[in-house]
C-alpha cells in the first residue's frame, strides 16, 4: 500500500526535493499506476513483478526529476 502510495504521487505530483502538488496530479499519477498494473495484466506476467514494475516507474520518474533541472 506504501509503495501504491508513493508511485502516485511521484510521477505526476511533485518532485522528491519538492514542488506543488495538485489534484489534477494525483488523478494523472492513479491513471498512469493502474494503466500500468492492467497492462501487466493484461500481458499474462505474473503479479509477483507488479511490484516491479511499480517500482520501476518511481525510479524513472525520481532520475527524470534529478536531471530535468
Amino acid at each position: 500500500l506504501l509503495l501504491s502510495s508513493f508511485a502516485v504521487c511521484v510521477p505526476c505530483c511533485f518532485s522528491l526535493r519538492g514542488g506543488r502538488a495538485s489534484v489534477l496530479g494525483t488523478a494523472e499519477g492513479v491513471v498512469l499506476l493502474q494503466t500500468l498494473l492492467n497492462g501487466v495484466t493484461l500481458l499474462n506476467i505474473s503479479h509477483y513483478y507488479q511490484p516491479v514494475a511499480v517500482g520501476l516507474v518511481v525510479l524513472g520518474a525520481a532520475f527524470i526529476s534529478r536531471f530535468q533541472k
